[in-house]
């Protein structure tokens, strides 16, 4: 039980960490979000508009604390606010549509990888002591020592576009 109560506490503690720093990072930037989308119209928009945007986005004049508990409250409630980038639709909306791709992603990547490593496994420890035996297993411990997303960019350099170049060619 202690095990689990702590694991709960860490939970807590790692969760709160990021969200305040979630919170922090882009009030601590120079400028804000509303001031890039106002660069973007390269004075077509209205100082008005300027200031309607920052409040849309939680950029407001009241003090640092009741910013962060109204940050806090947005959270809890699912009231996530207007996306910077895909401005005016709303985060959750972002995220809906979002969703059924990355689990369709995360579900395929889960499915080969499971197969895949017990299909490897199980021919490494059928055929023990041989050439595979003794390649494989540095060579997975490489390619799970790098990050996720180091991974995708080279994949994705030599699939996507290595690999189509010749094609086209």
């Amino acid at each position: 039980m202690r095990y689990f109560l702590n694991r709960l506490i860490f939970f807590v503690i790692s969760l709160w960490a990021a969200v305040t720093i979630n919170f922090a990072l882009p009030r601590m930037m120079p400028g804000n979000p509303a001031l890039a989308m106002f660069a973007k119209f390269q004075g077509q928009m209205q100082p008005q508009a300027l200031k309607a945007l920052e409040l849309q986005f939680g950029f407001s004049d009241k003090p640092l604390y009741q910013q962060y508990f109204t940050y806090l409250k947005g959270l809890v409630t699912g009231h996530w606010g207007l996306s910077f980038t895909y401005y005016p639709t709303p985060v959750t909306t972002v995220i809906h549509d979002s969703l059924p791709w990355t689990i369709g992603l995360v579900g395929i990547a889960m499915i080969l990888s499971v197969f895949l490593g017990t299909a490897l496994g199980t021919f490494i420890s059928w055929r023990r002591g041989g050439i595979l035996d003794s390649i494989l297993p540095p060579v997975t411990m490489f390619f799970q020592a790098v990050p996720y997303f180091w991974m995708a960019l080279l994949l994705l350099f030599v699939f996507g576009f290595n690999l189509v170049r010749q094609e086209v060619s």
